[in-house]
């Protein structure tokens, strides 16, 4: 893996991250609201939010691969989130 693709890697890492707390909060939001309304659109943005972490892990994933070494080094967040056949 190129210095640059290990760059990427590890910058999608944290992006990853930060995705993934704005989700957590898009669900506390969706639960702590009366508003059915707003229930329903925190909710839609907490499932575009984990459609993206899908992606992000489809793209990780094939970066990893390119170097079997790294591999191994996977954070355990990827056992969360299956990448679904059409992404």
């Amino acid at each position: 893996m190129s210095s640059q693709q290990k760059l990427i890697e590890e910058s999608m890492l944290a992006q990853r991250g930060y995705l993934e707390i704005m989700r957590s909060r898009h669900h506390q939001w969706a639960y702590s609201s009366e508003d059915p309304e707003i229930r329903r659109l925190h909710l839609e943005i907490a499932d575009s939010i984990q459609e993206t972490m899908d992606r992000y892990y489809y793209i990780l994933s094939t970066y990893q691969s390119t170097d079997e070494a790294l591999a191994q080094e996977r954070s355990d967040i990827f056992a969360f989130y299956p990448v679904s056949q059409d992404a």
